[in-house]
């Protein structure tokens, strides 16, 4: 029976003298819940059928362990309902520039979600810092066919879909690697851009970048930094995905690509708290001469014409995000969310900015490492603001030592932006070839 006639059915059974079925006719189980059902129950008693649907076709669709009789079914269901009811009540504000959904995190625990950002910056460091001692600033932001002055920019610019690496979005699945896997996917776009496209692997980022002062976390799954891992990049060589494929857990790292601790980026320990500060005196830059990797450069910090520069300029970065509250939920459009200071947790990949023509909001794009089954097709757009007022919009990372920034930092660290994206942005460098994507366009990115 449908649920709107055995609603009318009750109806009719609860208003009429004939409670009792007639002669010959045996009521079925439906019509038992419902007669003995309060009249103001009725509809949440048919809702309850449906949320035990849609949790029973959630597991289904996601392939997960939790069915009946599983002993974390009734505490995951809970985590399903409260989470369907955040996006219902979300999605029914009238005001609201982006759509929740329901999602494959929509049964997570929040220690699981946080495993998910497992990224924490590394603490706060000079402007300009780069990897190769007098490697000055970027090279390129200064190209006489390109932009000079942030205000030249065009309105709107992204790498997505112009290359390999900004096209499909991977998955860092139940790892907290996310500081590998945007790093991974600015190698790979970069190495696209001035080389060409190598598929490096993430796996042997995830467990062979040493991390001996715990910056952004202990490693592997449990956290480490941008600079962490294109350094250890730079100084080894990356292998292929082929040859050491990405598992979504931390593993041995392959003795051939092994970097001893004491050539692990450099951290000064000494004033206020620690920096990273680029190779080591015994350290070799550029010894991965095959990609034409040669290192990497942090950009000012909280510098948005430096940012927005670079990543029309150069290329896609590696930034720094403060991604609880929405982000999780996150299905569409633009998310606004962000508020000033808050605990920077997560890495992401920055390719562009632009405006949405329905909400008239300025954004930033950002590709995540979710799989392509989060938010936008794996991107998300969060809202930013004018140049000045966006480069103004800080606060007060008053937490930076939960899990965050490197043993003996500072107890907080000044953050602008929306979720704090200007404050920690790194780069790589590669060498220049005639293979190139900027060669092959002539150097033009628009």
């Amino acid at each position: 029976m449908g649920a709107v006639a055995r609603a009318g059915r009750a109806l009719l059974l609860l208003g009429s003298a004939a409670l009792v079925p007639t002669e010959g006719e045996r009521p079925s189980d439906d019509d038992v819940a419902l007669l003995v059902t309060p009249h103001g129950a009725l509809h949440r008693v048919e809702h309850q059928r449906v949320r035990q649907r849609a949790f029973a076709e959630f597991v289904a669709k996601h392939g997960l362990a939790y069915h009946e009789g599983h002993p974390e079914h009734g505490m995951r269901r809970s985590l399903f309902e409260a989470w369907t009811q955040m996006v219902e009540q979300h999605n029914a504000r009238t005001d609201a520039n982006w759509r929740a959904g329901v999602n494959r995190f929509a049964a997570h625990t929040a220690e699981e979600l946080a495993q998910l950002r497992g990224y924490v910056r590394g603490s706060e460091r000079t402007e300009g810092t780069v990897s190769m001692p007098g490697a000055g600033r970027l090279s390129m932001l200064q190209v006489p066919s390109r932009p000079s002055r942030v205000e030249d920019l065009p309105a709107a610019f992204g790498w997505k879909g112009k290359l390999n690496a900004t096209s499909s979005v991977l998955d860092q699945k139940g790892c907290g690697s996310c500081w590998a896997v945007s790093s991974v996917t600015a190698l790979r776009a970069h190495s696209e851009l001035f080389q060409r496209y190598r598929q490096f692997s993430i796996q042997q980022v995830l467990s062979c970048a040493p991390n001996p002062h715990k910056c952004g976390g202990s490693g592997g799954c449990g956290g480490a930094t941008a600079e962490i891992a294109m350094d250890y990049a730079a100084k080894v060589g990356l292998l292929t995905e082929d040859e050491l494929p990405y598992r979504g857990e931390d593993g041995e790292c392959p003795s051939e690509v092994r970097m001893p601790e004491k050539d692990a980026l450099d951290v000064d320990l000494a004033g206020t708290g620690a920096s990273l500060v680029g190779y080591s005196a015994g350290a070799k830059p550029g010894m991965d001469t095959k990609s034409g990797l040669l290192g990497f450069h942090k950009l000012a910090s909280n510098k948005i014409a430096d940012l927005m520069l670079s990543i029309h300029n150069v290329g896609p970065a590696v930034v720094s995000i403060m991604a609880d509250g929405g982000w999780s939920l996150y299905e569409s459009g633009v998310y606004d969310g962000c508020v000033a200071g808050g605990v920077i947790n997560h890495a992401v990949t920055l390719i562009g900015w632009g405006k949405d023509k329905k909400s008239g909001l300025k954004y930033w794009h950002l590709q995540n490492s979710w799989s392509s089954g989060w938010g936008e097709d794996g991107f998300i757009r969060i809202a930013r603001q004018e140049l000045d007022e966006e480069e103004a919009n800080c606060g007060w990372d008053t937490d930076p030592l939960q899990g965050s920034g490197c043993e003996g930092g500072p107890s907080k660290v000044l953050t602008c932006g929306s979720c704090g994206i200007l404050f920690d942005a790194v780069v790589p460098r590669f060498s220049e070839s005639e293979h190139g994507w900027w060669a092959q366009h002539s150097g033009a990115a628009d």
